[in-house]
């Protein structure tokens, strides 16, 4: 076995797939009549909340949505062009800027969840060169929303879970995971079947 429940955890690529896990744990320690003491079982990003949020206080993702909704709102129709294109959204139209602020919110995590800043300066080489200049400004855009967001945040003793989960990643210290021992990775495909 893998040892104490309370020694191990389990990272998994989505929380479908933590609930299936805990399923077939639960359904193999009911087959041989067994008490059962769920090992800790989520996603990267879960786990990261869990050890940015011990302590800083990371903004939720709907606070973060309405404030780069806000942000996009306030930035000039030129400026913002690279992402929404030629034509603004009407000043009233939510729907339409909660749209873009989505994007912009998923770019951030995609980017922060390769381990990158969207600040183009700290790429490698070889990433700077492949981009065009439209996917340059495209990036320098969406690293000032992020800026701007976090300004917000700043005064309000917030932080954005994707800087935070950049300076966990990019820190060298070992991290802190108390009686864990054991880090165990799982695929999707590992439970097929």
């Amino acid at each position: 076995g893998l040892g104490s429940a309370k020694e191990v955890l389990i990272l998994v690529s989505g929380q479908a797939i933590a609930r299936r896990m805990q399923s077939i744990f639960v359904r193999e320690a009911r087959k041989r009549g067994r008490a059962l003491e769920l090992p800790w079982i989520g996603t990267p990003s879960r786990l990261f909340r869990n050890l940015i949020g011990l302590k800083n206080r990371i903004a939720d993702p709907t606070t973060t949505l309405l404030t780069a909704t806000s942000v996009l709102k306030e930035m000039p129709p030129n400026t913002i062009a690279p992402i929404v294109g030629p034509r603004r959204p009407a000043e009233d139209d939510f729907v339409a800027w909660s749209k873009i602020a989505r994007h912009v919110c998923d770019a951030m995590k995609t980017v922060s969840g390769g381990g990158l800043s969207l600040d183009r300066s700290t790429w490698p080489e070889c990433a700077r060169v492949m981009l065009t200049d439209s996917a340059m400004k495209r990036f320098d855009l969406l690293n000032e929303i992020q800026s701007r967001v976090q300004t917000i945040f700043d005064k309000e003793g917030l932080h954005l879970f994707e800087l935070q989960q950049l300076e966990l990643l990019n820190n060298k210290q070992e991290l802190e995971l108390g009686s864990i021992q054991r880090v165990v990775v799982v695929g999707a495909s590992d439970l097929a079947g």
